[in-house]
């Protein structure tokens, strides 16, 4: 398994208040990702480029479109996405689950990758968290679509607040963000590509595979 010389803790069978089915459960600690050797890092996002918040509700998901920029096959090694945690919402836990959809006529499909483990994010780390996917084998080939992003699935401890704050920059776009009540739902569009764009601010972390 690729290492981001992160410290990550993995608690199976967490059973919580209210909530009986009983799932894997990681919980999310601070990381640096580095591009060195053969790990890359695409960013959909700039410095300069303008920010702000949407409110993502229980068992929504909110997803953008990526598009292998190689001419090789990738790896998905992880996935970068970043939050804003509201004042009201200090020092509450968010159990999320990353998710990977397949392209279809440029809308979100089915899904790519399958996560049965719930992720904990805590406001502790500083509206940034990234999911280490390099054991799940996911293989992108040259030109491929997905879509990528966040579903939030509640609170911890059944908190007060029922959403979860993802981030979005504001740009020139060649991919559309949708949000997803379920699978077989109809995705509903955000924004399509153009110069005045909306995204899910993220970072994709990938290995070239040689062939």
């Amino acid at each position: 398994m690729l290492k981001f010389g992160l410290i990550w803790t993995l608690l199976w069978g967490l059973c919580l208040s209210g909530y009986t089915q009983d799932v894997p459960v990681i919980e999310l600690f601070p990381v640096e990702v580095i591009a060195e050797g053969n790990l890359e890092v695409y960013s959909n996002f700039e410095k300069k480029q303008r920010e702000s918040k949407v409110k993502v509700f229980t068992s929504i998901a909110l997803v953008t479109g990526f598009t292998n920029p190689k001419s090789k096959t990738i790896q998905v090694e992880g996935l970068e996405l970043y939050f804003d945690t509201a004042e009201d919402q200090e020092g509450q836990g968010f159990f999320v689950q990353p998710v990977i959809l397949q392209a279809v006529a440029g809308k979100p499909g089915e899904h790519l990758l399958r996560i049965e483990e719930e992720y904990l994010v805590s406001s502790s780390l500083g509206g940034k968290l990234f999911f280490d996917l390099s054991a799940k084998g996911l293989l992108l080939a040259p030109g491929q679509e997905v879509f990528l992003g966040i579903k939030y699935i509640r609170t911890l401890g059944g908190g007060e607040t029922s959403y979860f704050n993802s981030k979005l920059v504001y740009g020139k776009f060649k991919t559309s963000t949708y949000l997803l009540a379920c699978l077989d739902c109809v995705p509903q569009l955000v924004a399509g590509p153009g110069k005045k764009g909306i995204a899910l601010k993220y970072g994709l972390a990938f290995s070239v595979k040689d062939e």
